[in-house]
C-alpha cells in the first residue's frame, strides 16, 4: 500500500528486523510506530508461514493519506479583526516524509487606518536526513503590519512595518534506531531584520534594525496516532 511512500521509511521505524524472532509485542510497536508516522490512514500486520519450517514473513500493509492539501483559512478574533488567506501543505515530498508548508494570511486591522496586514510563511522538514537520527528544519515568514503612532489619541504618524525572518535547526534523536519518538538534542540560528516605511506625519520615529541568534533545543516526544485520535 505504500504507493509514494518508501519503504525505508517504515522499516527505519520498526523494532524487528529479518532474522528476528517473531515477537507479537515488538511487531505491535512496529505497527504503531508506522502509524505514528502521521502519514497513514490505517497500518496493519500480518504474519504468514514462511517458505522452511519455523519460518515466518510478516507483511506491513499501509492505506496512505492525501499528501498534497490546499486548505483555505478564514478567522476572527476577539478584537473583531477578520482574517483570509490559503495554505498549501506538501505532507510526503519525494515519499520521504518530507514536510512543506506555503501560507499566505491577510489581516483587516480594525485599530489602524492604514490597511491590512499581510503575512507570508513557508516551512519545510526532514524529519530523518537519509534515514538517519538527524532532522532539519527551516522556517521563513515575512509581516508587513500598518503602524499608526497615537500623540492625544490622534494619529500624529503612519508606518509600514515589514519584519523578515529566516532560521534553521539541526536536531538528533538520541535513539539511533526504531520509533521517532523520545529524547531530541540541537542547535540552530535564528536571522531577523524590522524596517519602517514612512508613509506619512512625524519621520525618523522608528530605527530599522537586523538581530542574529543561536538557538538550542532539547524536546522529549511520545505521542501515538491512531484512527480518529492521538494521545500521548
Amino acid at each position: 500500500g505504500n504507493h509514494t511512500t518508501r519503504a525505508g521509511i517504515l522499516l527505519q521505524e520498526m523494532l524487528v528486523r529479518p532474522g528476528d524472532a517473531a515477537d507479537p509485542g515488538r511487531i505491535e510497536q512496529s505497527r504503531q510506530a508506522i502509524m505514528d508516522l502521521g502519514l497513514f490512514k490505517a497500518v496493519q500486520a500480518e504474519l504468514f508461514p514462511g517458505e522452511r519450517a519455523h519460518e515466518c514473513v510478516l507483511l506491513i500493509t499501509v492505506e496512505e493519506k492525501y499528501y498534497i492539501l490546499p486548505i483555505p483559512k478564514l478567522n476572527k478574533n476577539e478584537e473583531g479583526d477578520i482574517g483570509y488567506g490559503a495554505q498549501l501543505r506538501l505532507d510526503n515530498l519525494a515519499g520521504l516524509n518530507q514536510q512543506l508548508k506555503i501560507t499566505y494570511e491577510q489581516e483587516k486591522i480594525e485599530t489602524s487606518s492604514s490597511g491590512e496586514q499581510d503575512v507570508l510563511s513557508m516551512s519545510y522538514v526532514y524529519p530523518r536526513i537519509f534515514g538517519s537520527p538527524y532532522r532539519f528544519e527551516f522556517n521563513a515568514n515575512r509581516t508587513n503590519l500598518p503602524l499608526d503612532v497615537l500623540t492625544d489619541g490622534t494619529v500624529s504618524a503612519q508606518y509600514q512595518w515589514t519584519t523578515t525572518e529566516a532560521g534553521f535547526a539541526l536536531t538528533r534523536w538520541l535513539g539511533l534506531i526504531g520509533p521517532s519518538r523520545g529524547w531530541q538534542v540541537g542547535t540552530g540560528l535564528v536571522w531577523r531584520e524590522q524596517t519602517y516605511r514612512h508613509i506619512s506625519g512625524t519621520p525618523g520615529l522608528y530605527p530599522d534594525g537586523t538581530a542574529v541568534g543561536l538557538t538550542t533545543l532539547v524536546e522529549f516526544t511520545d505521542v501515538h496516532n491512531f484512527l480518529y485520535s492521538r494521545s500521548g
